[in-house]
């Protein structure tokens, strides 16, 4: 995900800033990133404290 979100950036920088730019689609892969990153996260926790 991070790959993708990083060349979305990559490719769309080369053009006009004032240009719109395609938003929902990177939104939503970052809040699903984010959202599995604290899945990891918290389920990490839960595994240590089982023990």
């Amino acid at each position: 995900m991070d790959l993708c979100l990083e060349e979305d950036d990559r490719r769309f920088a080369g053009y006009d800033p004032r240009l719109l730019r395609p938003t929902t689609a990177p939104a939503i892969a970052r809040v699903i990133r984010d959202v599995g990153r604290g899945w990891q996260f918290v389920s990490g926790l839960v595994r240590a404290n089982r023990h």
